[in-house]
């Protein structure tokens, strides 16, 4: 567990990460995927874009909003 008692850290984090979409970065992650996910990995990928697109007010047929910076980047 990492527990960060500054905004600081959190905001240097959030923007790099801000910038790197914006440029059109690919992803890096730590753990590689071969593939794409499935079955419940996939319903729970599905599940939290769903969330976080209602939450920024984009909705689920809007394809163009979708793909904007921040958006769904191909979900």
């Amino acid at each position: 567990m990492l527990i960060l008692y500054d905004e600081e850290p959190w905001g240097r984090i959030r923007e790099g990460n801000i910038e790197r979409n914006l440029a059109g970065v690919s992803p890096s992650r730590e753990f590689r995927v071969e593939g794409k996910y499935e079955g419940v990995h996939r319903d729970r990928q599905i599940k939290i874009a769903v969330q976080l697109f209602e939450v920024m007010g984009v909705e689920q047929r809007d394809a163009e909003r979708r793909m904007e910076p921040g958006g769904r980047r191909g979900l």
